[in-house]
């Protein structure tokens, strides 16, 4: 007896019609967007949303999150590097908890793009300091500065990161980050809960503690020497 192998039943909708493929887009096309400019991109996004409202819940739903939904990063970079620290309750990040904000962001340490909403300890490695010349490093033996330009020139050259170092940590110019945290961008950098305030005496308080002490002053003047 042959044996037979179970398929899975094909996807229907609600008249029972198999749903039609999604359409792909033609390579010509593809290749058009990813050539295209930031600034012109842009504008074709802001055309379709004026021509076509379904696309703006579509990028609406993809591009934005919710402020509660944002990991928040504490401006305490020693609480980001331990683990085991616990975030309080007293702190809030500037997104909002219902308010709408964009889901990817640059972070402002590392400056890579990321989703506020999958952000943990750890994703992001970044130095603190600066990146200055190493002066004691075998690397510059041959640089004539008159010929070749002053030190700092190739600060961000990849090709002399051995003649650099972070004045944070001493480790070489390619070193990847002696901070190890989340990303920090403005929408999720958390924010102390202020203190509560004092509270103001009243004007008859006020009075009421004064007058016993100008009282105390006269009689210890008036009394006998």
């Amino acid at each position: 007896m042959a044996k037979t192998t179970a398929c899975e039943p094909p996807k229907t909708v609600k008249n029972g019609a198999r749903p039609p493929p999604k359409p792909a887009a033609p390579d010509a096309l593809k290749k058009a967007i990813m050539t295209l400019g930031t600034e012109l991109l842009r504008k074709e996004l802001e055309f379709l949303c004026q021509e076509f409202p379904a696309v703006i819940h579509t990028l609406e739903d993809r591009l934005l999150v919710q402020g509660k939904d944002v990991v928040r990063y504490h401006m305490d970079t020693d609480s980001e590097d331990n683990a085991n620290s616990e975030e309080s309750e007293s702190e809030s990040s500037p997104a909002g908890g219902e308010e709408y904000t964009a889901r990817m962001a640059t972070c402002e340490n590392c400056d890579q793009e990321f989703d506020v909403t999958l952000n943990e300890r750890g994703d992001c490695l970044w130095h603190p300091g600066i990146k200055t010349v190493d002066y004691d490093s075998d690397f510059w033996a041959d640089h004539d500065v008159n010929c070749h330009g002053p030190y700092d020139a190739f600060e961000d050259d990849d090709n002399y990161a051995e003649g650099f170092m972070w004045d944070c940590c001493d480790e070489p110019g390619d070193d990847e980050g002696c901070k190890s945290t989340k990303h920090k961008t403005a929408s999720n950098i958390v924010v102390p809960a202020p203190p509560p305030p004092v509270p103001a005496l009243s004007k008859k308080r006020k009075v009421e503690e004064e007058v016993p002490r100008t009282s105390s002053k006269k009689g210890r003047q008036e009394s006998p020497s």
